[in-house]
């Protein structure tokens, strides 16, 4: 829907925010798949069956793997919207049709945030990792729909007024906006991300265990503790 729209309007913002919601919903596809491999092998040990002999540590481990790649598909795709936002800024803009640009915009700030907000519930009794990405990123899209339907509303309102010259870098700026905003969100998924694939331990957790050890050497006459 989000191509269809931003090839009828002309929109890059639209066209933004569909390459956006397409990588987001083949990391969702990824993210149930790996839910069910854990959860298919958690079932198998409960009952007594053996695990898949090729995995004794299970599935768990994927988790973390498919919060980097969604983290990094999504920051490669945040930083080629911006780069190219510049570009079409210094080249004059674009004036898109503001009437249906608006008309989408509405539309998908109340399904992308009602799905958040659905989903934010549901993770209350949950509580994956995986469900809270995943609503945070339908919450994430609905505050950029929000963002571009208050953009296209201020561009439409520009016809006819002596601001009308600056309709065609409306479109641009606002996908420059949008990319500075949502930048930080899959940098820091993938800081966190990272630590649990490498199994950074927490530092308070660390430095505790350490502590409890090094009591336990000195207690023992032991020679030397690792964690």
């Amino acid at each position: 829907m989000s191509f269809g729209f931003g090839l009828l309007t002309g929109s890059s913002a639209i066209l933004f925010d569909g390459f956006y919601a397409l990588i987001d919903a083949g990391m969702s596809g990824l993210s149930l798949l790996v839910s069910w491999l854990i959860t298919e092998d958690a079932l198998r040990r409960e009952t007594g069956q053996p695990g898949k002999f090729r995995y004794q540590y299970g599935f768990w481990h994927f988790e973390p793997l498919v919060l980097s790649l969604n983290a990094i598909m999504l920051t490669v795709v945040v930083l080629y919207a911006l780069a190219g936002a510049f570009v079409l800024l210094f080249d004059g803009g674009s004036v898109p049709d503001f009437g249906w640009a608006i008309v989408y915009a509405g539309g998908m700030t109340v399904i992308c945030l009602g799905m958040g907000i659905m989903q934010g519930r549901a993770n209350r009794t949950v509580d994956p990792a995986l469900v809270a990405l995943d609503a945070k990123s339908w919450k994430m899209s609905g505050a950029i729909s929000f963002a571009l339907f208050i953009a296209f509303i201020i561009g439409w309102l520009l016809t006819g007024t002596r601001y009308e010259h600056l309709q065609p870098f409306v479109d641009p700026a606002i996908v420059s906006l949008v990319c500075l905003a949502v930048l930080p969100a899959p940098l820091s998924d993938l800081r966190n991300a990272i630590r649990e694939v490498f199994r950074i331990a927490p530092e308070d957790l660390d430095a505790h265990v350490t502590a409890v050890a090094a009591k336990v050497v000195k207690t023992h006459g032991l020679e030397d503790a690792y964690t």
